[in-house]
């Protein structure tokens, strides 16, 4: 190979910064034990509340990889449900068309499973047109019965390739027997021998299932039977109202009394048709009342949060594990809170951490929260659009004996991660002129290097970055942020040559993102609040491979650049697990909560100084490679 040819290997997409599929993935592991790519309000444009509706949504989303899409469902005219989002000044588009077109583009990235989530607000007979609509366009690739009868897990993708699965809040909830999944028998050995998942009468009130069954007459099984949520098939039937929550689970009774409240709500009959409500085979959604619940037992239901409430929850302590433990075996969707109106996204980093299968994000909007959310499903089999958990949020055999509170508390709190890289960034090529850029004028290029883990904000995680000048005084608060030296008057092909060596402790090393932008300041002397964004690069410090790679950009709206390219040498460690005398006495915070670049304000004094390591750093961590030269080859993985 001649220099020639090896310099366009280099940028070629042989080369490329993350991993391509090159075999056919088996996704084995049943459903509730994958990340999920999904999507809110899919079929918005631009603004939640007098936005465009368009079909065009949910083509963009298919084809990048999503795999939980939304449609909400009005009474349209002439007895034809729409889409839009209701009682706001967004536009409307028939919901046949969105069926149509979702038919068409559901498995145009991936042949496994498609979650539509649908919000219903329809009258009765609008409804049953959505299932007709369903059914015609759909055909056998929608899933109207249990692949397995008497099953007591989830599916897995594999088994569910090329289906589509909707997800509906039951028709009315009963229970139909089958076999506990402790039973020795019983698939892939589930256990609710865990105090978070099994439901004590002296413990926790009385469920909303449980009065609703007893005040409308319904039957329960035995203790000894499965719980599983169907839609009733009755002919009997209440006919539901038009009016319906935003969601399917967002509130979360906070007292005894506001629980009592919803209990008594819970008696009321589902607003969902039982033809629809069956259709919910794998995705049957319920309101949220409590964790140890019965109706939060059965295997096939999914609860779904907005996002503060989902933060609500998560506050407390002991709610926190309960939530941890129910996403280890159950469904959940979060979605942003209704004050985001500008369609702006919530940290799904804080969503995954707890588990949660489905992170449902603005996809319109390529804000740093969505970029995450690309680069979780940007690798391998990642691309599939199912991300397999990493071991600690999935069951694990251990968490099945028997034991009381205390041990299972132990057995949930996770221990910290040293997590060591580096990122050379050497050059970029051909970066993108800022809009109204004058011609005659040069550009002056630097980049920004940001680290992001899944700590709380109020966590007191250590993190190190060696190199490049520190953008400590940016405004953006506490963080590990870096960036390279100024290069005046070339964007064609200017040379870095700054190196970013990283260390840090984190309980979660699989939700480690590394952040590049490409920033134009306008008098090529300081880096400013008035810098312009060229591009940027987001990834999944897993999805990464080591090596000289060519980073691809993309522009504010997500569309990747031909020609503009970082090329950088990326080096890692596999992460070493951490014993408490190993952990730093004053850490150092780090950052968990990236923001967007729209509120970059304030003026910014930068700091030349580089940042040093601490001389007085404990002789018994791990110690951190020469720099000077590769990575040990015994505690590396080169790619």
């Amino acid at each position: 190979m001649n220099l020639q040819a090896f310099q366009t290997f280099l940028s070629s997409g042989s080369n490329g910064a993350t991993a391509s599929i090159k075999s056919d993935p088996t996704l084995d592991r049943p459903l509730n034990e994958y990340f999920i790519s999904s999507s809110h309000n899919t079929y918005l444009m631009g603004r939640q509340v007098a936005g465009l509706s368009s079909v065009e949504g949910y083509i963009s989303a298919l084809v990048k990889g999503c795999r939980c899409i939304e449609i909400d469902c009005w009474d349209g005219k002439n007895g034809l449900p729409i889409v839009n989002h209701g009682r706001t000044l967004t536009t409307e588009v028939m919901f046949e068309d969105c069926i149509a077109v979702i038919a068409r583009y559901a498995f145009a990235s991936s042949v496994y499973p498609l979650i539509i989530s649908l919000e219903v607000h329809c009258n009765p007979d609008q409804q049953l047109h959505m299932v007709n609509i369903m059914k015609l366009y759909f055909g056998d690739a929608l899933l109207t019965t249990p692949l397995v009868e008497n099953a007591s897990v989830l599916p897995s993708p594999e088994e569910l390739k090329n289906k589509i699965l909707i997800k509906v809040k039951a028709a009315s909830q009963q229970f139909e027997g089958q076999n506990f999944a402790d039973n020795a028998n019983a698939r892939r050995q589930r256990s609710f021998s865990s105090p978070f998942s099994r439901a004590t009468d002296n413990s926790v009130p009385p469920s909303p299932l449980q009065n609703a069954v007893n005040g409308d007459g319904l039957t329960t099984r035995p203790s000894n039977t499965w719980p599983v949520l169907r839609g009733s098939s009755s002919a009997q039937s209440t006919v539901p109202s038009t009016s319906s929550s935003s969601e399917d689970s967002d509130t979360a009774p906070t007292s005894v009394d506001s629980r009592k409240k919803n209990n008594n709500n819970s008696k009321k009959t589902s607003n969902i048709v039982p033809a629809l409500g069956a259709l919910g085979v794998y995705a049957c959604g319920i309101k949220y009342s409590d964790f140890s619940a019965q109706e939060a037992r059965t295997y096939n239901h999914i609860y779904s949060f907005a996002e503060n409430t989902f933060e609500r929850i998560s506050k407390d302590p002991g709610v926190k594990s309960q939530l941890e433990n129910h996403n280890s075996q159950y469904l959940m969707r979060v979605y942003p809170a209704a004050m985001r109106i500008d369609s702006s996204n919530f940290n799904p980093l804080q969503s995954w951490k707890r588990g949660v299968q489905m992170a449902a994000l603005n996809w319109q909007t390529y804000d740093i929260h969505m970029q995450m959310n690309e680069a979780m499903f940007a690798a391998g089999t990642d691309r599939t659009g199912y991300v397999l958990k990493p071991d600690e949020m999935r069951e694990n055999k251990q968490s099945q004996t028997s034991g009381s509170l205390l041990d299972t508390l132990r057995f949930h709190k996770r221990g910290k991660h040293l997590v060591q890289f580096s990122v050379d960034i050497i050059s970029a090529q051909r970066l993108p002129r800022p809009r109204n850029h004058n011609p005659e004028l040069g550009m002056n290029p630097y980049v920004e290097f940001e680290v992001y883990t899944a700590e709380d904000n109020k966590s007191r995680g250590y993190a190190k970055v060696d190199g490049g000048i520190d953008v400590q005084a940016s405004g953006i608060g506490p963080s590990v942020k870096r960036r390279t030296r100024l290069i005046e008057g070339n964007g064609f092909d200017p040379n870095f040559g700054d190196c970013f060596r990283v260390s840090l402790e984190t309980k979660y090393p699989s939700l480690v993102f590394v952040r590049c932008t490409v920033w134009n300041s306008p008098d090529g002397r300081n880096a400013s609040s008035n810098s312009t964004l060229l591009a940027t690069f987001t990834a999944k410090l897993t999805s990464l491979q080591q090596g000289y790679r060519h980073l691809a950009l993309f522009n504010s709206y997500g569309e990747r650049y031909r020609d503009a390219k970082l090329f950088v040498r990326i080096r890692k460690d596999s992460p070493i697990a951490l014993s408490s005398s190993e952990m730093k006495d004053e850490p150092t915070p780090i950052v968990s909560g990236p923001r967007a670049e729209s509120i970059r304000q304030g003026s910014r004094s930068w700091s030349r100084k580089i940042f040093k390591r601490a001389s007085s750093e404990r002789r018994r961590r791990p110690q951190w490679p020469e720099w000077q030269g590769p990575l040990s080859r015994t505690s590396s993985t080169e790619r």
